[in-house]
């Protein structure tokens, strides 16, 4: 069935990372690995490189070298799944202006936002086209969709917004005493990759926090669902795929 911009921006993120990931199961347990959600999380990892949407990535990357030659292009490689690039737009009176963005290889959304470093002690964090970096993002953002059309910007409040309970080695491992992650997971490192968000020289956010949300205010219901799944889930100890 295909699903169109109005429908695909309301489903709920759990009814994608339920397929891929697991809650309440540390990694260090059997039924962890042995799961089907972990296993076939981990073919998706390792096959990301020989998908179609890989080819698509790479002529992304191209075009964006063509269309800004100013620019520096990184494509960064890590065992999530997603595809992920790092932008430079040099600045010969300030320092670099970085942009990131990654393109979720679990639901049909990414995410975009500039890091800009005023001072060597700060930084600030632009998610959405306003103020000096409008044009660059706007930019950034046609491209993206141009050859990802099927896919959506995810509202930078909920890419922060934490997964809890759902256990990723190498970003939130549980402890062997109980079990339980060593901390909450966030929507942005399960669906696309590990970003410092609690840097000491983190300055603030800059732009408008409901940019492009006006089809997703049900996702503030969602993420209450998921508290729900969750309770349920500790309570019956029954496994995601079981409800």
């Amino acid at each position: 069935m295909k699903i169109n911009k109005k429908q695909k921006s309301i489903l709920p993120l759990y009814y994608y990372i339920k397929k891929y990931f697991l809650f309440y199961f540390p990694e260090y347990s059997a039924v962890y690995f042995s799961s089907n959600e972990i296993q076939r999380l981990y073919e998706l990892v390792q096959g990301k490189k020989k998908r179609i949407e890989y080819k698509k990535w790479l002529e992304l990357l191209e075009s964006i070298k063509k269309s800004l030659p100013e620019v520096k292009v990184y494509d960064l490689e890590s065992n999530n799944p997603s595809y992920t690039c790092k932008v430079i737009f040099p600045r010969k009176e300030k320092s670099n202006v970085q942009v990131f963005f990654s393109v979720s290889l679990i639901c049909p959304f990414y995410i975009l936002f500039i890091e800009d470093k005023p001072r060597i002690d700060e930084r600030n964090i632009t998610f959405s086209p306003r103020g000096k970096f409008e044009q660059l993002f706007i930019k950034i953002e046609n491209k993206i969709e141009e050859f990802f059309p099927n896919f959506d910007i995810l509202n930078w409040n909920f890419a922060r917004a934490n997964f809890f309970n759902l256990i990723v080695p190498g970003f939130n491992s549980s402890k062997e005493e109980d079990g339980l992650p060593n901390r909450s997971l966030t929507v942005l490192e399960g669906l696309f990759f590990e970003y410092d968000l609690n840097w000491e020289g983190f300055s603030g956010y800059i732009g408008d926090r409901n940019y492009r949300s006006s089809e997703r205010m049900e996702w503030e219901v969602d993420f209450e669902k998921m508290e729900e799944v969750r309770i349920y889930l500790k309570n019956n100890k029954k496994t995601f795929k079981e409800i």
